[in-house]
């Protein structure tokens, strides 16, 4: 008897190298916990975000630089305009993601675009499931789904809801719960997430399946950077955004400041909030104890892990 690999399409926006947050690096776990399975994965991609060639996108390993690609995943690029909603540096920014004035410029209109584009590239070849993560890439796998007559995985690694808050954007809730609802299953990743899609976008309990990122363990080596007056170091890293908390570090940070001065408080990352968050601390004078790095990658990941005393997670 002959087994028969199971073919998926999966559809995402990012993917180590080219990454700025943890979606890609999920992708890259999943795909690679997936690799023993008897499964070949097809993951379309939009080189237009990242400006890099499609016929030469190849997975090079974030922490050794080294391993290849999962040995059942072919990658496709998607010419595409789609800029990266979480980036800092491109022109359409959304509340929650990008900037805190919402909108500026029509995002909707390039999703929509990337999903056109997506059928498009894929033409008369077969799959077994579309499996679309996040609302980017819902409306293409809803597309795909309905042309090629084959079950949609509905990926929610975040919804609306956490990434903005009070502020929802209306738009992007909308195209998320057009997603969860063609989807034949709806893949959570945490309890949390997935009481709100019961709860905000009415999906059925029985259509979901918590599950949660998993880790790779590897050793680690601490390092020891204190700054020249040998002051302890306290880590956040992560999207600065409402989502991650980034308040209630600054606030923690206050606290222990009342109390000692032998502590560094370091902010690695970008998003919607680092601004605010910056012109906060200068004006409550603590810029000598509260330091903000940009968005890291990569070994600069690793190297401020290895130099961190406490790593505080305050999602």
């Amino acid at each position: 008897m002959v087994n028969v690999a199971m073919k998926i399409l999966m559809l995402g926006w990012e993917f180590p190298p080219f990454i700025s947050g943890g979606l890609g690096t999920a992708c890259y776990g999943l795909t690679r916990a997936m690799e023993n399975l008897s499964v070949d994965i097809t993951m379309l991609l939009p080189v237009g975000t990242w400006g890099c060639n499609g016929s030469s996108y190849k997975y090079v390993e974030l922490e050794a630089g080294s391993d290849e690609n999962p040995a059942n995943i072919t990658f496709r690029p998607v010419p595409s305009e789609l800029p990266n909603p979480y980036h800092r540096s491109h022109p359409l920014r959304l509340r929650g993601a990008g900037s805190i004035g919402g909108y500026d410029g029509n995002l909707a209109e390039r999703v929509d675009e990337y999903a056109r584009r997506c059928s498009a590239v894929i033409e008369d070849e077969s799959f077994d499931v579309i499996h679309a993560h996040d609302w980017v890439t819902f409306p293409a796998g809803v597309a795909l789904s309905a042309r090629l007559s084959k079950p949609l995985v509905a990926h929610v690694h975040a919804t609306e809801f956490d990434r903005s808050g009070q502020w929802m954007n209306k738009e992007v809730y909308e195209i998320e719960r057009k997603g969860v609802t063609a989807a034949s299953l709806v893949i959570s990743v945490s309890q949390y997430t997935a009481d709100i899609l019961v709860e905000r976008y009415d999906v059925p309990r029985h259509k979901i399946r918590v599950v949660h990122n998993g880790i790779r363990p590897k050793p680690f080596i601490r390092r020891r950077y204190h700054d020249r007056n040998r002051r302890r170091i306290v880590l956040f890293l992560g999207r600065i955004t409402s989502q991650k908390g980034p308040y209630h570090f600054i606030e923690a940070a206050e606290k222990v400041l009342e109390r000692t001065n032998n502590v560094k408080f370091v902010m690695a990352g970008w998003g919607d909030l680092a601004p605010a968050i910056i012109e906060d601390v200068a004006a409550k004078r603590l810029g000598l104890n509260i330091a903000f790095t940009g968005f890291l990658r990569g070994r600069e990941v690793d190297r401020a892990y290895q130099a961190a005393d406490v790593y505080v997670m305050p999602s």
